[in-house]
């Protein structure tokens, strides 16, 4: 048994164990792709906090499609009002570059009179944010087909005025 291992040893058959490419990579390249990896991830991070109020214009719109999609998976007509007069109010927040605050139907207006909006869509939008709102506190209540008709134009109209502010 000895002598055969002998003689597989000399024509190489059976090697010692040589460090390799896997001590290689367990040594040198993961921990440099990890280093690498998180600080990138840190360097992304502090751009974002520098820059958050530039990062939430944006994404303001992408946030107003996502938020209007989101309620209009809601059943309760009533919620699905709120949440859409929400989304309205956070697009412009986060255009005009505010951090929090509950803007009125007449601050939205003049957001939009101060970014040369063309009147009839100013009128149009005003329109259906003032009957989200009476929605909301108590007024009107829309069928679910006036609803989503409002909602479509409204996400029309948002796009046109955001492509206006860009």
């Amino acid at each position: 048994d000895r002598d055969w291992l002998e003689q597989q040893w000399e024509i190489g058959r059976i090697r010692a164990k040589e460090p390799g490419w896997s001590l290689l990579l367990i040594l040198f390249i993961i921990p440099g792709f990890l280093v690498l990896s998180v600080t990138l991830f840190q360097k992304r991070k502090k751009y974002r906090d520098v820059h958050a109020n530039e990062y939430r214009t944006r994404k303001a719109l992408a946030v107003f499609k996502k938020s209007v999609h989101l309620a209009s998976s809601l059943n309760d007509i009533g919620q699905r009002q709120i949440r859409y007069l929400e989304a309205i109010r956070t697009y412009v927040r986060h255009r005009m570059g505010l951090e929090k605050a509950g803007l009125t139907v007449q601050e939205i207006m003049h957001f939009l009179e101060m970014k040369n909006i063309s009147k009839d869509k100013k009128t149009e939008f005003e329109k259906i944010l003032l009957t989200l709102e009476k929605g909301c506190y108590g007024g009107h209540r829309p069928q679910k087909a006036e609803l989503d008709q409002w909602v479509s134009s409204l996400v029309e109209l948002i796009k046109l005025i955001d492509k206006k502010l860009v």
